[in-house]
C-alpha cells in the first residue's frame, strides 16, 4: 500500500551519512515512517550527485529496513533487491516565463524547486521543452521535445538564447497560488540573470540550431514543403544534407578540403601491370591524378520530410593526391584524398 503515496523524506544524517528516518506522505492526514540503515555507501553523496533525480540503491547496501504506517508495523516481505529514491520538490507551481521588452515567452511552465545541501535546483517542464538550472552555479542543460512546425522550434530556441546571453533577466509570472496562499501581492518577479561567460557550449549548440532553422525555412519555401510534427534528433549526416540542399537550391559549388575513401572505391582507367603497385605509387610518391565522383540523388530526408532533388551531385579534383593512408578496416585500406593546389569542388555542376 505504501507505493500509492508520494513520499517525502525527513532525513537525519549520521557520521557516515548512511541513515534515513521518517519518510512521510504528502497526504498530511497520513503518517508513514521508514527507518533504513545503509552500509558501504554515503546516501547524502548519492543524493547530491543525482541532482535531485531518481536513483537506485542496491539491496546489498541496505543493512536494516523498518516501516510503520499509522502506528502499525508493515512486515518486510523478504530481502530488498533495490531501493528507488525519488526526491520530491519543495515547491511546485505553474508560471509564465518571459523577458521584458521582448516577445520571447513560454506559457504555463511547470516549475519544480528542489532545495538541500546549500543547493537550489530548478526544473522547468513545458510541452515543447524541459530544462534545468542549478540556481547557485547558474549551470544549465536542456532537452527539446517534439514540435508541430519550425516556427515553434524557432520560438523556443530564441527563448533559450535570450536566457543564456544574459542581456535580460528571466521573469516569472505565477499563474496559481503557492501552497494555498492567495495573499501573494507580487506575482511577477525576476528569477535569474545568466552570465554570458557561463554555459558557452549550450549557447553555441543553440546558435547552430538557430542557423539551421533559418536555412530550413528557406528550404520550405523553395521546395514548397512543410516540416511538421518532428523531433530535434539531428543525424550524423545532418550538416552534409544541409550542404547538398544549399548547393542544389543555389546551383553553386562548395570547396572541400579532404575526402575519405576505401581501396575498393578506386577505379583505374589506365593500363597498369599491377593495381597494387599503382596504388602504392600514388600513396608513397603523391602522384597527382584526376578524380571525379558522380552520384544521382533522388531525395534528401530531413526530420520526417522527404525533399525531391532528382539531380546529379559531382565531386571533382584535377590535381588530387592521396595525402594519407589510414588504418585498415575490414581488409580494406582507407585513404585521405586532398588537392595539390587547385582544390576539390562539390556541386550540381
Amino acid at each position: 500500500m505504501v507505493d500509492k503515496y508520494d513520499l517525502k523524506t525527513t532525513i537525519h544524517e549520521t557520521a557516515d551519512g548512511s541513515f534515513i528516518k521518517s519518510l512521510g506522505s504528502d497526504d498530511k492526514s497520513k503518517s508513514l515512517n521508514l527507518n533504513v540503515k545503509f552500509e558501504g555507501i554515503n546516501f547524502f553523496s548519492l543524493l547530491r550527485q543525482s541532482f535531485f533525480k531518481p536513483f537506485e540503491i542496491s539491496g546489498e547496501n541496505i543493512k536494516a529496513f523498518e516501516t510503520y504506517f499509522e502506528g502499525i508495523t508493515i512486515p518486510n516481505g523478504g530481502k530488498i533487491q533495490t531501493l528507488t529514491v525519488m526526491p520530491l520538490p519543495s515547491k511546485k507551481f505553474k508560471a509564465d516565463m518571459f523577458f521584458k521588452g521582448t516577445d520571447h515567452i513560454l506559457s504555463e511552465v511547470l516549475i519544480e524547486v528542489f532545495e538541500g545541501f546549500g543547493i537550489i535546483h530548478l526544473r522547468f517542464t513545458h510541452d515543447l521543452i524541459s530544462f534545468e538550472l542549478n540556481f547557485e552555479e547558474k549551470k544549465f542543460n536542456f532537452k527539446i521535445n517534439k514540435f508541430r512546425h519550425l516556427r515553434e522550434l524557432e520560438g523556443v530556441v530564441d527563448f533559450l538564447l535570450t536566457l543564456l546571453e544574459g542581456i535580460e533577466p528571466l521573469m516569472l509570472y505565477i499563474n496559481e497560488t503557492l501552497d494555498g496562499n492567495d495573499s501573494i501581492e507580487n506575482k511577477e518577479f525576476e528569477l535569474i540573470k545568466m552570465s554570458i561567460s557561463e554555459n558557452i557550449d549550450s549557447r553555441e549548440e543553440l546558435a547552430e540550431i538557430k542557423e539551421a532553422i533559418v536555412f530550413l525555412k528557406e528550404v520550405q519555401k523553395h521546395y514548397r514543403i512543410t516540416f511538421r510534427n518532428f523531433e530535434l534528433n539531428l543525424p550524423n549526416d545532418f550538416n552534409y544534407a544541409l550542404d547538398v540542399l544549399r548547393l542544389h537550391m543555389e546551383k553553386s559549388s562548395l570547396d572541400i578540403e579532404k575526402l575519405y575513401f576505401e581501396e575498393k572505391d578506386i577505379i583505374i582507367y589506365e593500363d597498369v601491370t599491377s593495381r597494387q603497385e599503382f596504388i602504392q605509387e600514388l600513396t608513397e610518391n603523391k602522384k597527382p591524378f584526376n578524380f571525379e565522383y558522380r552520384r544521382h540523388i533522388d531525395t534528401i530526408t530531413i526530420f520526417n520530410q522527404t525533399i525531391p532533388i532528382h539531380d546529379e551531385l559531382i565531386i571533382r579534383c584535377t590535381d588530387a593526391i592521396i595525402s594519407k593512408k589510414l588504418d585498415q578496416n575490414e581488409q580494406q585500406l582507407k585513404f585521405e584524398l586532398s588537392s595539390n593546389a587547385k582544390g576539390i569542388v562539390m556541386g550540381f555542376l
